[in-house]
């Protein structure tokens, strides 16, 4: 396998099959750093995709060329929390209309708490003061839970 910068630009990472001879050709033309790991290596460095997005390019001669950048790892577990939510803020929507048409001010009450503590869920401390990606992705999967 090939780990290289798919934009350099933007320090966005990609992978190719390591035997593709004229890919590391292309590579190597346009100047581009890459590493060629094997299989094994690279299950064991990239196995889990759950921040894939926050991948970034360590270009040292170290024995993993991946990164972790944790603020942009933080954004991404923020994202999906952004999408889990989503759902349960529209029900809450529709609730609130019934109760206000019903004029129960105490279920308005209840449900604009309840919409209030949704969208704190991205700023719950334990996923913005996650230090690495397992205890963010604990963090992350225990928020969602709680939802």
């Amino acid at each position: 396998m090939i780990i290289y910068f798919e934009h350099p630009q933007k320090n966005r990472l990609a992978i190719g099959h390591g035997k593709c001879i004229r890919l590391r050709q292309q590579l190597e033309a346009a100047s581009i750093p890459y590493k060629v790991v094997t299989q094994a290596e690279h299950d064991a460095q990239a196995s889990d995709r759950t921040f894939r997005g926050a991948w970034h390019w360590d270009n040292t001669p170290s024995p993993s060329n991946i990164i972790i950048d944790i603020n942009q790892a933080i954004e991404l577990a923020k994202e999906r929390i952004r999408i889990e939510r989503e759902p349960l803020i529209m029900k809450l929507d529709i609730d609130y209309t019934i109760a206000d048409e019903a004029g129960d001010q105490a279920e308005k009450d209840r449900i604009a708490a309840k919409k209030q503590a949704l969208r704190d869920a991205t700023i719950d401390p334990r996923i913005l003061n996650s230090t690495d990606e397992v205890e963010l992705k604990q963090a992350m999967e225990d928020v969602i839970r709680e939802l």
